[in-house]
């Protein structure tokens, strides 16, 4: 069953509940339970759903049991709507030692999407699962806290924020770190050197953002410019929770040429072009349509499937915007069931 038909089916399914989805304008592709249940005989005790990456029609999701040390990873296809077991707790032990594998950001598909690439927040730990074979292996061992905030490229590169140095790493294909930008150059560039949320690439640029200074800010790779991309204040004015608080989360530069950010001071996504930042930054939802769906107004990570945003919930489930022809067939069928029922009382 491909997405189109999957969440048609969805919203046909519930339509004896008259408009029970009616004006979120987003949908659940599956819940953790279902994730969790497709790991089949390796299903968890008490599973956590970690964070997901999409490449084509699947969607890679690690799970992990809280207070156990297990991980698994559970793939879905769309077309089909199946689940399949990609690496097992024992595969993923061998290379961790045992110990559980926890993601927040960074969780990448690299070297033409047969290696799913991720940081550990525990161990502070990179590692690969091929995702043939389940196979997976530590990649290299860090001894700062540097796993929080991260971001890889495809050919595996990328970056990380050292929160017990107050850096940002440059790491290699082959998982080597080198400090990229010290405590000093942070501070000297941006007024700080603390940073939270996830990193984000914007082609050879950097996105840092910052909730002490409330600001989203950007290092060239290339030419070592940096400034800010927009003031807090642009932020806190175009949502509805005025409150001079801003606290990134996660942040996507999606196929469509947009970058999305989650903003969890007034819970609610943003959009902008990052040609034209300050004059394109929109509410795509906020917490009311976010919460009026059927997930919560958290947003963990950011993903693109079949040409729309998608999300997981860190403890719900993971969720896409569905593109507007179906979803005016869903209203038009929740509609349509509204007035038989209307006609009916």
């Amino acid at each position: 069953m491909n997405v189109k038909n999957l969440l048609i089916y969805a919203a046909a399914s519930i339509l004896p509940f008259f408009c029970s989805l009616s004006g979120q304008g987003y949908l659940e592709l599956f819940s953790e339970a279902e994730a969790n249940f497709g790991l089949g005989s390796e299903a968890l005790n008490n599973p956590f759903f970690d964070t997901s990456v999409v490449q084509g029609n699947t969607v890679y999701s690690l799970l992990r049991d809280v207070g156990a040390s297990e991980s698994a990873i559970v793939s879905y296809n769309t077309s089909t709507d199946t689940f399949s077991v990609v690496a097992t707790p024992s595969q993923i032990g061998a290379a961790s030692g045992g110990n559980d594998v926890g993601v927040t950001f960074g969780f990448t598909l690299i070297n033409g999407g047969t290696t799913l690439r991720y940081f550990d927040f525990f161990t502070n730990s990179i590692y690969d699962t091929n995702v043939s074979t389940g196979v997976t292996t530590l990649v290299s061992a860090a001894t700062g806290n540097v796993s929080a905030s991260a971001i890889f490229r495809a050919d595996g590169s990328g970056y990380a924020y050292d929160s017990t140095a107050d850096s940002i790493l440059s790491i290699s294909t082959t998982g080597v770190q080198s400090v990229l930008l010290d405590s000093t150059a942070l501070t000297t560039f941006f007024g700080t050197d603390i940073l939270f949320g996830s990193l984000a690439l914007v082609d050879d640029v950097l996105y840092l953002p910052s909730s002490s200074q409330d600001d989203l800010f950007f290092y060239d790779l290339n030419t070592a410019a940096n400034g800010s991309v927009f003031s807090a204040d642009l932020i806190d004015t175009t949502s509805d929770d005025v409150d001079g608080q801003i606290s990134f989360r996660d942040i996507f530069y999606a196929p469509d040429g947009l970058v999305y950010f989650y903003e969890g001071d007034s819970d609610a996504i943003f959009s902008f072009d990052p040609e034209n930042p300050d004059s394109t930054l929109e509410v795509v939802f906020d917490e009311a349509a976010l919460i009026a769906g059927p997930g919560s107004d958290i947003v963990g990570e950011f993903a693109w499937l079949n040409g729309q945003l998608a999300w997981t919930d860190d403890s719900d489930g993971f969720y896409v915007v569905p593109e507007p022809s179906v979803f005016a067939l869903i209203m038009g069928l929740l509609a349509f069931c509204f007035v038989g029922s209307r006609r009916r009382q």
